[in-house]
């Protein structure tokens, strides 16, 4: 009898000791310094609430955690925080460039452009951000017709993750560029629509790559004059660029 009363008491004596050290935790933070305890509550990007030997119980912000040690009695659990890049960034920088595909205005058959532009921004959350860019655009060699858009943008993060879905709106004025050496006598330029959809990820603190799809509009009118034997001739060329754009972007 005494034997089975001992055995009842040390199963009621080590079975709590074996849970309570199964839930043990060590919380390591950023500046180093480390805290073992048992974990009362844990709210992803919010808090943690740690109790350790004492009884005290230890709040700490997420955004200083490194890492999170579990302890079991036999597989101990280890995970490190992934840390969210563009949390704290408000202003951004982007660079961009894009290759597109439409119809050509001259002859109607497929034709490609190519260009590069710059936006300079601010990330006010990860819905909304705006910004003021420049480009420059070349929708055909031979004759060249290219442009100079100024423009202002408004992007945002459909999630608050390194990797997330994301969404631009370009408007602007684009401003026509001349070339003498093929008698292009003046140019004038019109009215950018760019709408986009992509995504980003974050590589590294407050940088991170993009890549989206969208739909260019420019308008631009293109006059030239021609010297031929019968007299001058004038000719003039109201375009409205339409291409269909894969752009790549660095956002630092």
């Amino acid at each position: 009898m005494k034997n089975i009363l001992s055995l009842v008491v040390c199963w009621l004596f080590f079975v709590p000791l074996a849970a309570q050290n199964s839930s043990q935790a060590t919380v390591i933070l950023k500046n180093g310094s480390q805290f073992v305890g048992e974990i009362i509550n844990y709210t992803p990007k919010e808090t943690l609430v740690l109790q350790i030997e004492n009884g005290t119980q230890i709040s700490f912000d997420d955004q200083s955690i490194k890492r999170i040690i579990q302890e079991g009695s036999a597989n101990p659990k280890s995970f490190t925080k992934k840390p969210y890049f563009f949390e704290k960034q408000e202003f951004y920088n982007e660079t961009n460039v894009f290759l597109g595909f439409g119809r050509d205005g001259w002859s109607g058959d497929i034709t490609g452009n190519v260009g590069i532009q710059h936006v300079f921004g601010k990330q006010f959350n990860h819905w909304l951000g705006t910004g003021v860019g420049v480009a420059w655009d070349s929708y055909y060699f031979d004759p060249p017709q290219s442009v100079l858009p100024v423009f202002a943008e408004a992007r945002g993060y459909f999630l608050p993750k390194n990797f997330s879905p994301m969404y631009k709106l370009a408007v602007g004025y684009g401003f026509a560029i001349k070339d003498k050496d093929y008698n292009n006598i003046k140019s004038t330029g019109g009215l950018l629509l760019y709408p986009a959809l992509g995504f980003r990820i974050g590589v590294g603190e407050n940088v991170g790559i993009t890549f989206d799809l969208g739909y260019k509009f420019q308008k631009a009118t293109y006059y030239y004059a021609y010297d031929y034997w019968e007299g001058d001739t004038n000719y003039s060329y109201k375009m409205n660029f339409k291409r269909l754009n894969f752009r790549f972007g660095v956002v630092f």
